[in-house]
């Protein structure tokens, strides 16, 4: 509800009667004229319509109107002094001692006040301030007048000027005042509660959009006051949205990541439990109910560990410190562990950071990989047993010509030395050594072209002599196109077992 026409002329015309009789009363106080305790000896005659301030050093020490502003002579210094006189007069020094010859400062509201700076004798520290306020009697007060009133009109140029709307309200609820932000909206919202007495209350309200025929969301504080109330209110409308899409988004990532195996867990800035898929509570056997009231990163952790699907903790301090561990090493890049729990179930966790910092932690049931990795590993161990097992010196060639496997007795054989790695060595490296451990003019030559050349498996005989028995080689192609030999004296056993 606005106010009518008439009744503006009515709130001018009193004010303007208000202030006429503030001036006339102003004009009326009488002089307070006080001697300046000696110090006025020699100093110009004062007039009428100034005020003098004698300072010492930074210490008001006197003045001739006790209508000045000093509350107390000692907490009423030079810089309480300038700060009450700096709104209308500018350029005041910082300290008295700055002012070394007499000067005039004029008002920048009205040119004909103006602050005289008199300095004293150097001798006697002290510095004479008249100010001078023509039409009343006592320039002090007028200044005084003068400073409220351009602090209101601050205020009032603030407030119209606000981009957040601002209105008062009567103890009605009716609208007395509004800035320029507060459209005809706003009216609608006179039905809203009113504070108690010295309260205060938040309201969350919508209001339509003529421009685009949207919703506008408003935060609306209202402060009791003694003689109404004030409101303010506070465009939420993005806050809205973006809250509204993060929600969408998580029910989107939510859906999308329903269907995989691999359990989610992804925690806030906040390190609260925001977003989990189906998987985790199947791999971790916690109830969604617990999961749905967004335990913390501890909390959640502590069922883990309640509910052994993580490795046990020597001790809770212990535990607790792993747990710093783990966050700070997701927060910084990449964590990544291997939980092996007692129930013969394998766990990968890895923790990423995420933005806004949060951080994801994903569970990944491995146990039938790790199973797997164990049966080959138990299956080469068994294999390199059996060819470690073997009389004849046995070597493994792959299709580029790398050295894949050799028992013992092959490296012996060629001379290879038993700690190096078989990584980098190759085929004709073997052969050359085999050359020079055991001299023959023709058999690693004819090795080396039976093992290229052969399709399925070859023999080659009359090799070197080892213990007064004569070498022999069988080349066996193996699916993967490498190719495997058997060197070992030329017997029944040897030849049986290449076969």
């Amino acid at each position: 509800m606005t106010l009518t026409y008439l009744t503006w002329i009515t709130i001018t015309a009193t004010a303007t009667a208000t202030v006429c009789l503030v001036l006339y009363l102003v004009a009326q106080l009488p002089k307070r004229a006080h001697a300046l305790a000696g110090h006025d000896r020699g100093a110009p005659p004062r007039s009428s319509d100034e005020t003098v301030f004698l300072f010492k050093g930074s210490a008001l020490i006197d003045t001739d109107r006790c209508s000045a502003p000093t509350p107390a002579a000692e907490t009423f210094d030079w810089a309480a002094f300038r700060r009450w006189l700096l709104p209308r007069f500018a350029a005041i020094p910082d300290i008295p001692s700055m002012i070394d010859a007499p000067a005039e400062i004029a008002a920048r509201d009205d040119p004909a006040a103006r602050l005289v700076f008199e300095p004293g004798p150097e001798d006697s520290n002290t510095l004479r301030v008249r100010l001078r306020d023509a039409g009343l009697s006592d320039p002090s007060q007028r200044h005084e007048l003068r400073l409220q009133m351009l602090t209101g009109l601050t205020h009032i140029a603030q407030t119209r000027d606000c981009p957040y709307p601002l209105w008062r309200l009567d103890l009605t609820g009716r609208i007395l005042w509004r800035n320029a932000a507060c459209d005809s909206r706003f009216e609608a919202l006179s039905d809203l509660p009113l504070p108690g007495p010295g309260e205060r209350r938040n309201d969350q309200v919508s209001l339509r959009n003529p421009l685009n025929m949207g919703e506008d969301c408003f935060e609306i504080h209202t402060i009791a006051q003694p003689d109404g109330f004030a409101r303010y209110a506070i465009e939420t409308t993005r806050v809205r949205t973006a809250e509204a899409a993060r929600v969408d988004f998580i029910q989107t990532l939510t859906k999308t990541f329903a269907h995989l195996t691999v359990g989610l867990a992804v925690f806030d800035q906040r390190r609260q439990l925001v977003l989990f898929n189906p998987a985790l509570t199947d791999l971790t056997r916690l109830p969604p109910e617990f999961m749905a009231t967004k335990p913390s990163l501890n909390a959640f952790f502590d069922r883990l560990r309640d509910g052994h699907v993580m490795p046990e903790p020597r001790d809770y301090t212990d535990w607790r410190r792993q747990i710093d561990d783990m966050l700070s090493s997701a927060e910084d890049g990449l964590y990544q562990e291997i939980w092996s729990l007692p129930s013969n179930v394998t766990y990968k966790v890895t923790g990423r950071p995420h933005p806004d910092g949060a951080v994801a932690f994903f569970f990944e049931d491995i146990t039938a990989d790790v199973q797997q990795s164990r049966r080959h590993q138990s299956e080469m161990s068994t294999r390199d047993a059996m060819i470690e097992a073997l009389d004849q010196a046995v070597m493994i060639v792959c299709p580029d010509d790398r050295i894949s496997l050799c028992n013992t007795a092959f490296r012996h054989l060629v001379g290879i030395a038993p700690g190096r790695a078989l990584t980098d060595l190759r085929l004709t490296e073997a052969l050359k050594s085999g050359q020079a451990e055991m001299p023959h003019p023709r058999f690693w030559k004819e090795l080396n072209k039976l093992i290229r050349t052969t399709k399925t498996r070859g023999s080659l005989g009359q090799g070197p002599i080892l213990d007064d028995r004569p070498l022999a080689a069988r080349v066996r192609r193996l699916p993967d196109g490498g190719r495997m030999v058997l060197i070992g004296p030329e017997d029944g056993t040897a030849l049986a077992l290449s076969a």
